[in-house]
């Protein structure tokens, strides 16, 4: 009983080390991340300031993001930068790991420097970046319709 309560306490603070681990294979991390979660990993919980979504995205992982999303991981999370995994996925050029992260309901989050990261945005979309062509006409229409919630907000609560 004893043995099961330690190894239960070990899976639930262990996402980010399966991620992590080098020596796995990705169908043996994918076992092993499913196996955690089964076993009520908490997807969410960080780790020295960063979360497991954030550290998957960085090691491009596309698999476990996919994995992380689907079993609750919050898409929108930003690190100690301010940035949110669909940053880091763009700031890496990680196509489809961003166009994931969209279609879950990421947002482009502007970091301390928020000029400087949008002006990055906008040269990279002129630029005919792919990874950004692929997403940020989403994001703009994401952005578009978040404000025309907020005017009718605005406007009923007069």
């Amino acid at each position: 009983m004893i043995t099961l309560f330690v190894l239960t306490m070990f899976v639930l603070h262990d996402v980010i080390n399966i991620i992590e681990d080098d020596t796995l294979s990705d169908d043996e991390r994918q076992r092993h991340l499913s196996d955690a979660i089964k076993a009520g990993a908490d997807v969410n919980l960080p780790r020295d300031d960063e979360v497991p979504l954030h550290v998957a995205v960085d090691r491009r992982q596309k698999k476990t993001v996919e994995k992380l999303l689907t079993a609750g991981a919050r898409v929108n999370t930003l690190d100690h930068n301010f940035w949110s995994a669909l940053n880091i996925a763009l700031d890496l050029r990680e196509k489809h790991i961003a166009q994931l992260l969209v279609d879950h309901g990421a947002e482009f989050a502007f970091g301390v420097s928020s000029n400087k990261d949008g002006e990055r945005i906008v040269q990279s979309y002129r630029r005919g970046d792919a990874c950004f062509e692929a997403v940020f006409p989403q994001l703009v229409e994401k952005q578009k319709s978040h404000i025309s919630k907020k005017k009718i907000q605005m406007q009923n609560s007069k």
